[in-house]
């Protein structure tokens, strides 16, 4: 974060509102840059905790609000559909709560995580919420991963595979269409910050007049793969950005094989988030790779296909009574 202390607000802030959560595809995606640059904004105020990580085991509390509205309807009251989500509502207010508490007055509690797991559960249990869904090409996500935390290649591909596909079920969905959610490209964010930064506080409803971009430009790298410590590992502490900071492809020594592979987990998912594949001939292909690449395709044929019961044990043969 920036040394220089944010700018009083004007008498335009936004007084205080429903939370802002930022939500990141795939850890490495960039929740921390974002959450730095809002919380320049002085209707802002970041939650004592880095990542609250609360959608992520909301299925327990869906799990316990349709235990509930089940035993209601068992009784025949008839309220269990209508009380189910009422009851999800009252519990997303503890914990909206529990976010809040130490909260400046006037300010809209900011907050993050990068996981998108729970995400079908946000405005059920945060109905007043604005969310941002910061995506990122799943390239640099993955090889920024193995850098940072070990994944390896596959493993990574997958997973960010998985969120992408949560994140387009979402928005295309009913609960998607509430008009409480923005997308945010963190390529765009890193490219055009400002200009990215007044549409995102315009969708939250912020004066961007009460916003020091001078303060935003020179803020500090956290966390990046690109800055490690003397044993390899990213920097959470500030560090000051480099010239021509993020500027090369994490992904730009990538094989042909490597793409291809990445491809085949997750280039449609990359399509569909506005991301350009690296196309991959045949002829490109070393044995090695057309090798793997045969015996992936043979194991999804096997895992596509219908699973037969067990076959029985053979009846053992009647004894005679003697």
């Amino acid at each position: 974060m920036s040394d220089a202390a944010p700018k009083a607000p004007s008498a335009r802030a936004v007084t205080a509102g429903g939370p802002v959560l930022i939500l990141g595809i795939r850890p490495r995606a960039g929740t921390n840059l974002l959450g730095d640059l809002l919380g320049l904004h002085p209707a802002l105020a970041a939650t004592r905790v880095p990542e609250d990580g609360l959608l992520r085991p909301s299925r327990h509390l869906l799990a316990y609000a349709r235990e509930a509205a089940r035993f209601w309807d068992q009784e025949g009251w008839g309220v269990g559909a209508h009380e189910e989500d009422a009851l999800l509502a009252h519990l997303g207010r503890g914990l909206r709560a529990w976010l809040e508490r130490d909260l400046p007055p006037g300010r809209r509690v900011l907050t993050k995580t990068p996981s998108l797991r729970g995400l079908a559960q946000v405005f059920r249990l945060f109905p007043d919420a604005d969310v941002l869904l910061l995506v990122r090409d799943g390239r640099a996500v993955v090889e920024s991963g193995v850098r940072s935390f070990g994944w390896t290649h596959e493993q990574g591909s997958r997973k960010w595979a998985e969120a992408a596909a949560m994140l387009r079920a979402f928005t295309a969905g009913p609960r998607g269409a509430a008009g409480r959610w923005k997308q945010v490209r963190y390529e765009d964010l890193v490219r055009d910050q400002e200009g990215q930064l007044r549409e995102v506080l315009g969708f939250l409803g912020l004066d961007a007049a009460d916003y020091d971009f001078g303060a935003a430009a020179g803020l500090p790298v956290r966390g990046s793969s690109l800055l490690t410590d003397e044993h390899g590992r990213p920097r959470w502490d500030a560090a000051p950005k480099p010239e021509g900071f993020d500027d090369r492809p994490r992904w730009a020594h990538w094989d042909a094989a490597r793409h291809a592979r990445f491809n085949w987990i997750a280039g449609e998912h990359l399509v569909a988030l506005g991301y350009e594949p690296v196309s991959v001939p045949e002829h490109a292909l070393g044995q090695r790779a057309r090798d793997a690449a045969f015996r992936a395709k043979r194991e999804l044929q096997k895992l596509s296909r219908p699973t037969r019961p067990p076959a029985r044990p053979p009846t053992p043969p009647r004894q005679e009574m003697p």
